[in-house]
């Protein structure tokens, strides 16, 4: 039996929130500020080391005028076979 598996790259979504803000011109204390999270928290968005919750996404989205669909992106793992 094949199993799929995919999920948000995290790293890659990242770089496109920090892509967005470069865009913006905002700095990550202003960002931060603006959706009342602390400078890490964007930090730690950016580097793909977490991803904003459900609501700081929409926040982000909202903050930086773009679609998720430009922020997010999916990562396809190779499908593995499973013996059963």
């Amino acid at each position: 039996m094949k199993k799929k598996n995919s999920r948000i790259d995290e790293k890659k979504t990242g770089a496109n929130i920090a892509r967005y803000m470069k865009k913006a011109n905002l700095s990550i204390p202003n960002f931060a500020k603006n959706l009342d999270v602390s400078d890490n928290a964007v930090r730690n968005y950016i580097k793909g080391i977490n991803l904003p919750d459900s609501e700081n996404m929409y926040m982000i989205c909202k903050f930086l005028n773009v679609d998720i669909k430009d922020l997010m992106v999916e990562k396809k793992e190779e499908n593995t076979n499973e013996t059963v």
